[in-house]
């Protein structure tokens, strides 16, 4: 017990490394192209055995629909990520005013045991110039992914 200790105290900044545990990747096109989703999601454990999920995602909007104008304008769109089954989280929501591409990370605790849904759901509302910025289409898709 005072070896333990001693040894502690001689490294007090060591810190054991979170544990993968596992991991999927997901990737979805709609029919249109104008829906682009990728993401990875990652269980991890912690030393005291508590869990989280590292989400990282990639999304694009409005990709081909703008495109068949010769002046597109920037879309809006609103990006959802949210843990589900065993549990319901309450979802992450990010807002995106005035581009066609976003991208982030989310670190989100969960309950120690049990299979998790992540599910990543991007809507996004096309725009043009038609000489005014006019809304030209609106779209919407998700996928997800148990670990």
């Amino acid at each position: 017990m005072c070896e333990k200790q001693k040894s502690e105290l001689l490294e007090p900044d060591l810190v054991l490394a979170d544990t993968l545990i596992n991991s999927c990747t997901r990737e979805y096109l709609d029919g249109t192209g104008d829906i682009y989703i990728k993401f990875t999601s990652k269980l991890y454990q912690r030393s005291n055995g508590s869990r989280y999920m590292n989400v990282s995602w990639f999304v694009s909007g409005c990709q081909t629909t703008s495109k068949e104008f010769p002046f597109p304008a920037p879309c809006e769109m609103k990006i959802t990520i949210w843990i589900s089954e065993p549990i319901n989280l309450p979802a992450i929501v990010h807002q995106v005013p005035s581009s066609c591409t976003a991208s982030g990370a989310e670190t989100i605790d969960v309950p120690s045991s049990g299979n998790y849904r992540t599910n990543v759901k991007l809507e996004a509302k096309c725009y043009a110039y038609l000489p005014v910025k006019t809304l030209i289409a609106i779209r919407e898709g998700s996928c997800n992914c148990v670990i």
